[in-house]
């Protein structure tokens, strides 16, 4: 995957915050992302997350 690919899909990995405290993740099913993901064991459910979730996620992320 080109260096420019990835940029692209990793940009289209963002956050919305909806109602009260919780929080998405949009674009996670985006192929080339999903295979950025894999690559680095990270497994994002989708799903509804609060911030503290958020900050879990971040902090066990390992590059």
């Amino acid at each position: 995957m080109s260096a420019e690919r990835i940029i692209k899909s990793l940009n289209k990995w963002t956050i919305d915050k909806m109602d009260d405290e919780y929080y998405r993740f949009n674009n996670i099913n985006d192929n080339d992302l999903s295979i950025i993901l894999k690559a680095f064991n990270i497994s994002i459910p989708s799903k509804l997350y609060k911030r503290a979730e958020l900050r879990n996620i971040k902090v066990n992320i390992k590059l």
